[in-house]
Formats: structure tokens, sequence, C-alpha cells
């Protein structure tokens, strides 16, 4: 027997030759329903057809996190503002909330992320000393973590001491 198909678009459709099993997956990001022909001819050139309606369910995808500033290990030198910034981006979702989180500590969210647009979070008075940091976004039904960052806060401006001129009066010594 030999084994054929038609009617599908969006529906890919692959037939084992050695064992004739049928796998049905869909192209990225599609959803609905098709109706597709499947057809059996023997030899003799019989042949038998079926209609078989195929559902794709809608997944809803993670958002994607990339990290843009600090970059990873960066020292930053005499200041205690960092602002954080980064992308996130959903194939699925317009707007998601997204969270700072410093030495894993939540210090910040904004639940009006646009998707595919750069987004920053700024921090005061973030001691000297070496930080993590990482940003969380969520959707509507599932939340992901971007990888993590070290920062690193320094104090490179040397101590001094003002020197001052005492004059004594009238102590004897």
């Amino acid at each position: 027997l030999t084994y054929s198909y038609s009617g599908n678009t969006n529906v890919i459709v692959t037939i084992d030759p050695l064992t004739n099993i049928i796998t049905l997956s869909a192209i990225a990001n599609w959803y609905g329903q098709e109706t597709i022909t499947l057809t059996a001819t023997d030899p003799g050139l019989l042949s038998i057809s079926q209609l078989i309606t195929v559902d794709v369910i809608s997944i809803n995808d993670l958002p994607i996190v990339n990290l843009n500033q600090p970059l990873d290990n960066q020292q930053i030198n005499n200041t205690n503002i960092v602002t954080f910034d980064f992308i996130t981006t959903d194939v699925d979702n317009p707007i998601l909330t997204c969270s700072l989180y410093l030495d894993s500590i939540l210090n910040q969210t904004n639940p009006n992320v646009l998707n595919g647009t750069l987004t920053a979070f700024t921090v005061n008075n973030i001691p000297y000393g070496t930080h993590n940091w990482y940003i969380s976004c969520s959707d509507v039904s599932s939340t992901v973590n971007s990888s993590t960052r070290t920062l690193i806060l320094a104090d490179t401006i040397a101590p001094y001491i003002t020197s001052y001129n005492i004059t004594l009066e009238g102590i004897g010594i």
C-alpha cells in the first residue's frame, strides 16, 4: 500500500515509508483546525480515503528576557546609583509584568512593560560591594527569570585628610 494526504496548509504531515506511521505537527505559533484527507492506495490502484480533523490548541509561549546593562561582572566606580536595563519579548502578549531582584530580594516591579521595548529600573543607595541581580517577567500564565549577573560597586577614591593650622595662644608650655 502507498499512503498520501492532502488538504493541509498549517499542519505538517509526515508518513514514515517503513512503518507507515503518520506524524502530525503544526507550523510555529499556529493554532486552529484543519481537515486533512488521508488516502491508501493498493498496487491495483484501488484506494480509500478518510477525512480527519486536526485541532491544534494554542499554548502560551514563555517570555524571553535579554539583560542589557550592567554587564556580567561589571565594576562601576564611585556611585551608589545603578540603572538595570533589559528587553523582554513575548509572541503572545503585548504587556508583561517584570521585576528586578537584587541579591535575591525583590527590589522593584513594573506591571506595564511593553513587549520588545528597552526597560530600566534605577536603584539608589546600593552599598559598595558585590551584588547579584536578575529580572523576572510574567505574562498571563507563565513566569521566566533571566540569567543572574554579578555587579561590583567600588569606591576607588582614596581617603584624604584636610589639614588645619591650629594656633594656641595664651597657653604656657
